[in-house]
């Protein structure tokens, strides 16, 4: 099991289980990824632009509605 990989964890081996589906650590020595997404980069609202394809937004809600 992943999780076992010194540096892993159960939280980081469940975010690999979700995302990119490796369980053990054969399937991440064949993980050959084609893209980077960087998500240590929080952006505000007002940051954004429509050239941005993969983003982290940082904000604060202040009030929310239910409909239906």
């Amino acid at each position: 099991d992943i999780k076992f990989v010194p540096g892993v964890g159960p939280k980081r081996a469940s975010i690999l289980n979700k995302e990119i589906e490796v369980f053990t650590l054969g399937d991440l020595l064949r993980y050959y990824p084609y893209r980077y997404v960087d998500r240590t980069r929080m952006y505000y609202i007002h940051e954004i632009d429509n050239s941005m394809v993969y983003i982290q937004l940082k904000g604060r809600i202040t009030a929310f509605e239910t409909f239906g």
